[in-house]
């Protein structure tokens, strides 16, 4: 359930990023361009880096995928 509420809030976050985004950006290209580029690019972003790349690069950096900037201490689970 936990996971369930934060994928749904991480996908209303996106959802808000990318309208406030196409927004901007059709005052100046117009919204038929934004409306083929806005799906091409989720989907690229679905199929390709979030079922593709960010496994391929977790296990090829291993452990040190989880480096947090600022050298955060270790809690006593880690």
């Amino acid at each position: 359930m936990l996971a369930f509420l934060f994928l749904v809030a991480l996908g209303v976050d996106y959802t808000i990023f990318l309208m406030t985004r196409a927004r901007e950006d059709s005052a100046a290209r117009g919204t038929r361009h934004i409306g083929l580029v806005v799906p091409i690019g989720i989907l690229v972003d679905t199929f390709v880096v979030r079922t593709l790349l960010v496994p391929a690069l977790t296990v090829h950096v291993g452990r040190s995928i989880w480096w947090r900037p600022g050298g955060a201490r270790r809690t006593a689970a880690s």
